[in-house]
């Protein structure tokens, strides 16, 4: 008897480093899957389960391996629900801006989805900001004003690889085409995501520049997100030019004039009691344009 006990002390002295040993590698490989989970969780707004499948097939410890498998996921779930969605009606979004720093050239864009609810999300809203901020280098400068709709604009940005820009806040730094954005916005969203219309202006006369106001959301430096959108092009000799720009912009999107000829007699609610005329002291409006979410 007392050797048997001897015997099972041994055989569990030699148990236990073997079975923590194990307990150990599979904590640590737990803990590396959860880490990974954890961060692509924190870089975008995939489902979870998405994200589980992508680190499971990477393999522990295989963060980068792990982001592109997640890319690959979202762009095919993106395609899928863009063939199912492609009949429905999407009329809800925004109307992004952005301008250039020298307010020479600027980009109006309507990008719409199918709820209010997903077009008031943080995401949405900065997915919308990216794509006026990547097509504004892509706008063409040789007219004044160029249009696009949802049926001829990837003639000029089908092929176009669109980079995020510097300022933007969103996490995810990838490149890609303009359908790109779009599928992924469409994965993450479940909702058909697309753009309606496209508007750029060059200031080619001597002494323009361009004006942009957007009422809706907040603004940054260079973009503006709204319902309601406007773009003025201005022309006039003092050093403000930039400055009554947005001015005039913001005008047009808060009193709807109907012709230039109104506007310019038009009191300005800003610069009361001058009228929008006056408050170009000798400039000119070139064109301008107000746009409101979709009424095109």
């Amino acid at each position: 008897m007392l050797r048997l006990n001897i015997m099972r002390q041994r055989l569990s002295a030699i148990q236990r480093p073997f079975v923590a040993g194990m307990r150990l590698r599979g904590y640590s490989k737990m803990s590396g899957k959860m880490s990974n989970i954890k961060t692509l969780r924190m870089e975008n707004t995939a489902s979870i389960d998405i994200i589980k499948q992508a680190v499971e097939e990477a393999g522990v410890g295989n963060l980068e391996k792990a982001r592109e498998i997640l890319s690959k996921k979202i762009q095919q779930r993106g395609g899928k629900i863009a063939e199912k969605t492609k009949d429905r009606i999407a009329k809800q979004g925004w109307i992004s801006q952005c301008v250039s720093a020298d307010r020479r050239k600027a980009i109006m864009v309507e990008v719409n989805c199918e709820s209010d609810f997903v077009s008031q999300t943080a995401s949405f809203q900065e997915f919308s900001r990216t794509i006026a901020s990547s097509l504004l280098p892509h706008i063409p400068s040789t007219e004044a004003t160029i249009f696009l709709n949802d049926s001829n604009y990837n003639t000029i940005f089908q092929n176009k690889t669109l980079a995020l820009p510097t300022d933007s806040a969103a996490s995810d730094s990838s490149v890609g085409t303009l359908n790109d954005y779009l599928l992924k916005a469409t994965s993450l969203t479940g909702e058909k995501v697309t753009i309606n219309r496209i508007l750029g202006f060059n200031a080619l006369q001597p002494n323009s520049r361009i004006g942009i106001y957007a009422h809706g959301a907040t603004a940054t430096a260079s973009t503006q997100l709204g319902r309601i959108a406007s773009m003025a092009l201005v022309r006039q000799a003092s050093d403000k030019y930039s400055e009554i720009a947005g001015l005039v912009a913001k005008e047009i999107v808060a009193q709807a004039p109907e012709s230039t000829d109104e506007l310019l007699s038009l009191p300005s609610i800003s610069q009361s009691p001058k009228t929008i005329q006056e408050l170009l002291n000798g400039g000119s409006i070139l064109n301008w344009i107000r746009w409101e979410r979709g009424t095109s």
